[in-house]
């Protein structure tokens, strides 16, 4: 079921980009797609016992926190803004480069914080409230486009990304169902919230132009929306650890 749900998801992409979101070819594999992941929900509490779901609670908690933030943090929402009004290949490398470092450093501090205390939950919902400043000051690209505020939104971004990110990970090492699959299955969830994320930003770019809406109005709307999503994951952490 999770296979028919990944390849249904990937074929309705696959025909947004090809045939765009108006094609009845996109809006069938739309359908199939719900379809497929109604049964994939269905089947999944089908055959899993009371007692497993609220074992695995809590690490579903975590996989659920990490795929909604990297759908709002991809960062493909904010270099095709630039890409279309700076054209300036410097400012987008340089800050790939600082955005990649100031998430490197958050992610060995976390990790030597970890390595002593188990304070998984609390970073976890630092580095989203870090996150959500850093793609909300995205807003500031209307009325202070400035070098700085290019650079410093994207290095806010990624610190706070790789302080939760860190966090996450330890959070899944610590519980019960820890293992080598579920580890590598972090890879997974977040390859693909950021896929998801991508594929957002083209249906809702292409339903805008079909409706008309200004150019800076969607991307208003992209970027708060992006901050929304990375608040509305942090709930998914707070809950108490009692269930792993």
């Amino acid at each position: 079921p999770a296979i028919l749900c990944l390849l249904a998801f990937e074929l309705m992409t696959l025909l947004v980009t090809l045939s765009g979101v108006t094609s009845p070819l996109t809006q069938g594999a739309a359908v199939l797609f719900v379809g497929s992941l109604a049964f994939l929900l269905r089947h999944r509490s089908t055959h899993q016992s009371t007692v497993g779901q609220k074992r695995n609670m809590y690490t579903l908690r975590v996989f659920a926190f990490l795929f909604v933030v990297n759908i709002a943090t991809t960062g493909f929402y904010d270099t095709s803004y630039l890409v279309l009004h700076m054209c300036s290949n410097t400012l987008v490398a340089d800050r790939a480069t600082l955005g990649a470092l100031a998430q490197v450093i958050a992610a060995v501090g976390a990790t030597a914080m970890l390595a002593r205390y188990a304070v998984q939950s609390a970073l976890m919902v630092i580095g989203g409230v870090i996150t959500a400043i850093g793609v909300g000051s995205y807003l500031l690209y209307f009325g202070s486009p400035f070098y700085e505020v290019f650079v410093g939104s994207k290095a806010i971004t990624g610190f706070g990304m790789g302080l939760l990110t860190t966090a996450a990970i330890f959070a899944v090492k610590s519980t019960e169902t820890s293992g080598t699959a579920l580890s590598l299955f972090i890879a997974f969830v977040i390859i693909i919230g950021t896929e998801v994320g991508l594929e957002a930003f083209e249906i809702f770019v292409q339903l805008a132009e079909l409706a008309a809406v200004p150019e800076e109005t969607r991307y208003q709307f992209i970027f708060v929306a992006q901050a929304v999503l990375v608040l509305s994951a942090i709930p998914l952490v707070l809950l108490k650890k009692t269930d792993t």
